[in-house]
């Protein structure tokens, strides 16, 4: 449970020295600058942590139509690039970080990391823009956000895709509303999705049905994960809030404040009690327990960390 990391670091500044590295510490040179190219967009990036790999949806511009999937494996440094005739919105590494499902519009694609070649592609015609994935813990299930293409005559369509992994077999279709980020419980039997609509929905998988709704959020919800002994949800949206729920009842345990704009993306880890996030401010907060108190880091104050307690909202 000790500190993982302090400070922040350029990205420029990410070039791995090889002999140093190891798969549990990179070692960086800080002797070369990286730059991204000038105009590449991100739209969806996704980490395995037992192969230290991580798959970036990145696109420089409509007008160019230079659409990929950039893969980095950590600890040698080693790159790849998967292209993509159309925009890739969505992307997610199965938890052995053997396979990648990929989200161009239109299709959904699976392909085999080690080869790069496509072991399966589903293509989706009523709604073919994927907002977001996530593949069960057991490797055996991958689901999907979609959505139509919104247009000047018609409203946009959601649904939930459960699909099998192997075949993108599609197992279950559900006509939910529109979500922005998901994740599986640790026992894979039930899913959260962070609504669009500032709701919080829990499906069980083996029947399809919500078995709950977590109101709270005042915007749309932007990201939801699990502890990992599954007691806890953790959920952040527009609202600018973090909120902590009780998946076994789940009524709200706790409203955690201070980003001053939308959190984009939070993690608990393994203790459960202690909680990550990203903010469109630019912070990345976390909190901890005993005595709850937030530490900031900030772009705004790269040359020192940079301390501070935030108050624990209940309700």
């Amino acid at each position: 449970n000790g500190m993982v990391a302090s400070g922040w670091l350029r990205v420029s500044h990410r070039e791995l020295d090889e002999e140093k590295s190891t798969p549990q510490q990179p070692w960086l040179k800080h002797q070369r600058i990286q730059k991204l190219a000038p105009g590449e967009i991100v739209m969806s990036m996704d980490v395995c942590a037992r192969r230290s790999r991580i798959a970036a949806a990145v696109w420089r511009d409509r007008a160019s139509k230079d659409f990929r999937v950039e893969l980095l494996d950590a600890p040698s440094g080693a790159r790849s690039s998967i292209p993509s005739d159309a925009p890739v919105y969505a992307v997610a590494l199965d938890p052995a970080g053997s396979r990648l499902a990929f989200a161009p519009q239109g299709a959904l694609e699976l392909v085999d990391l080690d080869t790069l070649h496509t072991l399966r592609s589903l293509p989706l015609a009523d709604c073919p823009r994927v907002m977001c994935m996530a593949w069960s813990h057991d490797g055996r299930r991958v689901a999907a956000s979609t959505s139509s293409i919104p247009d000047m005559s018609t409203s946009v369509q959601s649904e939930l895709l459960l699909l099998d992994a192997h075949t993108l077999t599609i197992e279950r279709r559900l006509g939910l509303g529109m979500a922005f980020g998901m994740a599986f419980s640790p026992d894979d039997s039930a899913l959260a999705l962070a609504g669009a609509d500032g709701r919080v929905r829990v499906v069980d998988i083996a029947t399809g049905t919500v078995v709950a709704e977590l109101v709270g959020h005042d915007a749309a919800v932007m990201c939801v994960d699990f502890s990992p002994d599954g007691k806890r949800i953790a959920s952040g949206g527009l609202d600018q809030n973090v909120r902590l729920w009780d998946a076994a009842t789940f009524d709200s345990v706790a409203r955690l404040g201070g980003p001053t704009d939308y959190v984009r993306a939070l993690a608990l880890d393994e203790s459960g009690e202690r909680l990550i996030a990203g903010s469109g401010d630019g912070s990345v907060r976390v909190w901890e327990p005993e005595p709850m108190r937030t530490r900031l880091a900030h772009r705004a104050d790269r040359e020192r960390a940079l301390a501070r307690v935030e108050p624990l909202v209940a309700g």
